[in-house]
């Protein structure tokens, strides 16, 4: 027998996009979150013995974007950064790893990492979703194990489908879907407001193709977002003679708090 819970207006019978939860996947639940401060380069011990599925976002102190204000927060995929302020997060087995970016000093005609704060988001689930044992993270009463496994004695995350963590909580309400349109070698800022009063995780995505924001394309296109306590701003580079499209950009906003 399956648990499932349907949002709001919507029956346990619908599509799956019409669900809170369904215990016929398997749901991303976070196991460890924080914020480090680094000054070049650190890591976070996760000590899971595996790739985690993880997310990330890095504060820009001092934004170097005319309609983006200094204190923003920016997601962090990977050796893209957050595609223009830099800003790298990795993960191997054993450590989350931060670079932070870097701002030219007029002084020593060199480039000098900046100082600040990155926010993580690590899940219990593997990224090749296996199943695997030896780790002690299951917490809550609630738990749903995996096809062809008992609860009986079940301690690692990646044995089962769900259990009470956090689970990030979308926002329907204020998620959706807004546009930008390329200018020749200039760069296209658009803000989203979301009223929060903090600072949100938020996903964002490029919607004619699909790619996950932050990302840059040969031809010179880079698309980035920013997030602070009131709005959402998102940002479209155009390093080349290719102005005029326009893209259109699904966001989600999570009521998970970064700060």
């Amino acid at each position: 027998m399956a648990l499932i819970i349907a949002k709001p207006g919507n029956s346990v019978y619908d599509n799956e996009k019409s669900l809170v939860l369904t215990s016929n996947r398997d749901c991303l639940v976070e196991i460890k979150s924080g914020t480090k401060n680094i000054s070049n380069t650190g890591y976070f011990q996760h000590s899971l013995g595996y790739y985690p599925a993880y997310s990330a976002f890095m504060k820009v102190q001092t934004s170097t974007i005319v309609g983006v204000p200094n204190g923003c927060w920016s997601p962090c995929v990977g050796f893209i950064g957050n595609a223009l302020d830099g800003g790298i997060v990795t993960i191997d087995s054993d450590k989350l790893y931060f670079e932070t970016y870097t701002v030219y000093n007029d002084i020593t005609m060199s480039y000098d990492y900046v100082q600040t704060d990155f926010y993580y988001s690590i899940f219990g689930n593997s990224i090749n979703n296996a199943v695997g044992s030896g780790n002690d993270n299951v917490s809550g009463k609630l738990k749903i194990a995996k096809s062809g496994l008992s609860l009986t004695d079940i301690t690692d995350v990646r044995q089962l489908k769900f259990f009470v963590g956090n689970a990030f909580k979308q926002d329907l309400g204020i998620s959706g879907t807004t546009s930008v349109t390329l200018v020749d070698y200039d760069m296209t800022v658009k803000s989203v407001h979301h009223g929060l009063g903090y600072v949100p995780i938020v996903y964002a995505f490029e919607n004619n193709n699909g790619s996950r924001i932050p990302y840059g394309n040969p031809d010179g296109t880079i698309f980035t977002y920013y997030v602070d306590s009131s709005d959402i701003y998102f940002v479209a580079g155009n390093f080349s003679a290719t102005g005029g499209d326009l893209y259109d950009i699904k966001y989600v906003i999570t009521r998970d708090k970064i700060v």
